[in-house]
């Protein structure tokens, strides 16, 4: 998707970076884009940079990302994919969406 952020980078290249560093918290779609489809659209980015996605039940129990639509019932996708990376879709102000990367505490 090449709507640019307010930094100049396009959502395509946001995500992408989001994916590939495990240490980034979150990352913010287009105003109005719909939680939804930021998920689905980061799970598909996912997918043909080359990684095993999970979106909720759908998908391999080793997947390398686990992602659910929003965080609640967040455990039990943390439970059937505990070595994956957790992703889950979020609703911030003004209609932005957002995926946070959940961080597993032991």
């Amino acid at each position: 998707m090449e709507c640019a952020d307010g930094d100049g980078s396009s959502l395509d290249t946001r995500v992408e970076r989001f994916i590939a560093d495990g240490s980034s918290s979150a990352v913010t779609g287009i105003r109005r884009m719909g939680r939804e489809e930021l998920v689905r659209f980061v799970a598909e980015k996912a997918r043909d940079i080359g990684y095993s996605v999970a979106i909720g039940d759908d998908g391999p129990p080793d997947a390398d990302i686990a992602i659910a639509m929003h965080w609640d019932g967040l455990e039990e996708l943390v439970s059937r994919h505990p070595d994956s990376d957790i992703l889950y879709g979020q609703d911030l102000c003004h209609q932005v969406p957002a995926v946070v990367r959940f961080r597993k505490t032991r």
